[in-house]
């Protein structure tokens, strides 16, 4: 029984994790910063991205933070240091335009010395 519960637990996983795509890319470096007035943060990179979600269309270099929230904060402070000082960076979408329709949301963000 035990066995059964495992293994259609891994399915039910393994089903909600393919539902869609997310990108990575790494070692690029910011191109553009651009905020708006409701807390959303656009991030554009020097690089086009591969694996987009669907919802994120053709939109391939750019990436959408919510400034609204601690975590979006930590990121975009981080994102400016990176841009400010020139550094590469390695960043992810988390698979969903949920901040800004058609532009992929960013999962994580990673600076480099």
């Amino acid at each position: 029984m035990r066995i059964r519960i495992g293994l259609l637990a891994l399915a039910c996983a393994v089903a909600a994790g393919s539902a869609d795509a997310n990108s990575s890319i790494n070692n690029v470096h910011i191109s553009e910063i651009v905020p708006n007035n409701v807390g959303i943060v656009r991030i554009y990179i020097d690089t086009p991205r591969t694996g987009l979600p669907s919802c994120a269309g053709s939109t391939t270099t750019a990436l959408s933070i919510n400034a609204n929230t601690m975590a979006g904060q930590a990121l975009v402070s981080a994102l400016y240091l990176a841009f400010a000082s020139n550094l590469p960076i390695d960043i992810a979408g988390d698979g969903a335009c949920d901040v800004e329709t058609g532009i992929e949301s960013v999962g994580y963000a990673g600076v480099h010395r």
